[in-house]
């Protein structure tokens, strides 16, 4: 009796470590996927799509500029929280379109260019 109750100790034990290292793989395939590049990256990128976005409204708001098309139908259907989805879902995209890419000087540039593109 007492060497079935250690050998099921041993297993559960077992099993137990081996579900520790499935949660922890699983983790990092759920982090990988949703940072590519990186958390940095992606954190670095959510920024400037962030600053983009409030810089659009704020011109729009004291200077009387047009705001973009997307952003417009955004606050009008979503308000505020459709304005967080919206920059998730660019930072996502552009960080998915950018894979393992060395940026050398031209992060800006891209940011720029994929985001007249996007908030037309």
């Amino acid at each position: 009796m007492k060497a079935e109750v250690s050998k099921n100790t041993v297993a559960l034990l077992k099993a137990k470590q081996t579900i520790k290292q499935l949660r922890k793989k699983l983790a990092n395939t759920k982090q990988a996927k949703r940072f590519p590049n990186g958390f940095t990256s992606w954190m670095e990128t959510h920024h400037e799509i962030v600053s983009a976005i409030h810089e659009a409204i704020w011109y729009h708001e004291n200077e009387s500029r047009d705001l973009s098309n997307r952003i417009t139908e955004v606050l009008k259907t979503r308000g505020t929280g459709g304005l967080y989805e919206l920059a998730e879902d660019l930072t996502d995209r552009f960080e998915q379109a950018h894979i393992n890419k060395a940026w050398d000087g031209e992060f800006f540039d891209a940011i720029a260019e994929f985001l007249e593109t996007e908030l037309k």
